[in-house]
């Protein structure tokens, strides 16, 4: 979905993550399936004592997959800064990472059902992030020379909730009525710098971020990548109920395993700005306002569809889809 200014809450969508920007994260393959060509960002070992210059990308929300879709605080069409994920670690015949169905949707989820059972209690569910950036200089020059932006998938204990809170402080410092908005696409935007350090925590070490900037923007992001970027709550991925079954105890005794999603999510709405109302179907009436030439940051973006409508299963992985491994670049992040 382009990104629509008229829709864009930078205020709502910060106050959205700050809301549980004290939980934290663990790293994870199978929470999202990046499509193939997507390049990702990572945080590298080399990074460690140097500054990073990130331009965090808005984008809009496109399906009811989306978290804060279903607790109310967003709704299809408006502009977004991260997606949310609540993730357990599963330590089954598979090993992995899924998305907590209980804790993203309030459904039930078979792998904190199968930690009760166990007498372990409560399943842990880790809180990441994941977010479009392009890495540049000081200047505001992609890294590499290409501007197309990467997708950054993160937690919360590393990146986000520095982030958050070095946004509000500096917003208070210049008067503003919110955080500093970094990720205004204009040239009112910032570029969001940081420095990598090493960290040691749970019998490993991991890569932190921490002492968070912001730099003015030499230019503003590009219309074409605005039109361009791809909604994230697209990628999340949610798990079926043969998925969850082979994870916890194997194909063998899943034979008979329904395929259809522990949590089906609705069809995904296609933005048409200007377009007349579709006659049914999800998404109607959000999309029927043409963006106006002057952004107007906190419009209303339309009333968001009911969640939990009848929909589509979950889309298989893309072939080719290149796999997630934050051990491949960086040290993989702890579970806290």
């Amino acid at each position: 979905m382009p990104y629509n200014p008229q829709t864009m809450n930078l205020n709502t969508a910060q106050a959205n993550a700050a809301a549980s920007k004290d939980s934290f994260g663990a790293s994870g393959p199978t929470i999202i399936d990046i499509p193939a060509g997507v390049k990702l960002f990572n945080l590298k070992k080399e990074m460690i004592g140097q500054d990073v210059y990130l331009n965090v990308i808005p984008w809009g929300i496109e399906t009811d997959k989306h978290m804060g879709v279903h607790n109310g605080t967003a709704q299809i069409g408006q502009g977004e800064i991260f997606a949310e994920m609540w993730t357990h670690r599963v330590e089954g015949v598979v090993k992995g990472n899924s998305l907590c169905l209980q804790r993203m949707y309030g459904q039930r989820c078979p792998f904190c059902e199968a930690s009760k059972n166990s007498g372990a209690g409560e399943a842990k569910a880790s809180h990441r992030m994941a977010l479009w950036v392009q890495h540049v200089d000081a200047q505001g020059n992609p890294i590499g020379g290409d501007p197309t932006p990467k997708l950054f998938i993160t937690s919360y204990a590393t990146f986000g909730k520095e982030l958050i809170d070095s946004a509000e402080v500096q917003g208070r410092r210049l008067g503003l009525p919110g955080p500093i908005p970094y990720a205004d696409p204009s040239i009112n935007g910032k570029i969001v710098t940081f420095r990598v350090e090493n960290k040691s925590g749970g019998g490993f070490d991991f890569l932190n971020c921490v002492q968070f900037g912001f730099i003015p923007r030499r230019a503003p992001i590009a219309q074409n990548i605005l039109e361009t970027i791809p909604a994230i709550d697209k990628f999340l991925h949610i798990p079926t109920d043969k998925e969850i079954a082979e994870a916890l105890y194997g194909s063998d005794t899943t034979a008979a395993a329904p395929a259809a999603p522990a949590y089906p999510p609705a069809a995904s709405a296609t933005p048409n700005y200007g377009a007349a109302a579709p006659a049914q179907g999800y998404g109607q009436g959000a999309f029927q306002q043409g963006a106006p030439a002057t952004p107007n940051y906190g419009a209303p973006a339309g009333q968001a569809p009911g969640y939990g409508a009848p929909g589509t299963a979950a889309p298989a992985a893309p072939t080719g889809a290149p796999a997630y491994d934050p051990a491949a670049t960086g040290y993989p992040e702890p579970t806290f």
